[in-house]
Order: C-alpha cells, then sequence, then structure tokens
C-alpha cells in the first residue's frame, strides 16, 4: 500500500480521484449586513430579453430551483 504525507500538496493531489467546486451568487435583501445574514432562498428573475436568472439557493435545493424555473418558462409560453 502506497503511503503519502497529508501535508505535502502534490501527494494530496495524486490521491484525490475528483473534485468540484462552485460558486453560489446570494441575493441581497435590504437591511443585511454581511454574507451570514443574506437568505439563501432562491429567486427566479425573467429580464426583458427574455434570459431567466436563477439566483441564490441551497445546494440541498437545486431540484426545487430547477422545478421553480421551468414553471416561471412555463407560465410564459402558456400566455
Amino acid at each position: 500500500m502506497s503511503t503519502f504525507d497529508k501535508t505535502n500538496i502534490d501527494d494530496l493531489y495524486r490521491m484525490n480521484s475528483s473534485s468540484w467546486t462552485g460558486l453560489r451568487p446570494l441575493v441581497l435583501e435590504e437591511g443585511a449586513k454581511d454574507t451570514k445574514s443574506i437568505s439563501r432562498k432562491h429567486v427566479v428573475e425573467r429580464a426583458a430579453s427574455g434570459l431567466y436568472s436563477l439566483m441564490g439557493g441551497k445546494w440541498t435545493t437545486y431540484r426545487k430551483m430547477a422545478e421553480d424555473l421551468v414553471d416561471e418558462i412555463e407560465k410564459e409560453r402558456v400566455k
């Protein structure tokens, strides 16, 4: 069995089979003083150009976020 030094960044990269990262824009609320006080709720907006934006939310609610986005698109489609 191979051993590695967990303080050596090269060994950590070698032993890691996969990784991911993401950036989640939060929706700024009035009165919020820092990011801890910003709600993790998500918001769906439609620009005049027709571009939909899905902002905020949490990784654990991604399915609900997607459902809400599709529902908003469907509302516009049936008008």
